[in-house]
């Protein structure tokens, strides 16, 4: 009978032990795409800030 409720109770630990990998997946693919954009956004900035800083340094 002790051997029993050990079983069981060890059937119940293991049950409730968390995974190790919880972390939902949810939109990961929109969340790189999102990433990426951020990336090539700021990319564009940055090349339209050396093309203004050009093109004022030919007007003068």
């Amino acid at each position: 009978m002790k051997r029993m409720a050990s079983l069981v109770l060890i059937a119940f630990l293991c049950a409730c032990s968390p995974t190790q990998d919880q972390t939902p997946k949810v939109a990961e693919d929109q969340r790189k795409a999102l990433d990426e954009a951020k990336s090539l956004d700021s990319t564009l900035q940055r090349s339209a800030e050396e093309q203004a800083r050009d093109t004022e340094a030919q007007s003068r």
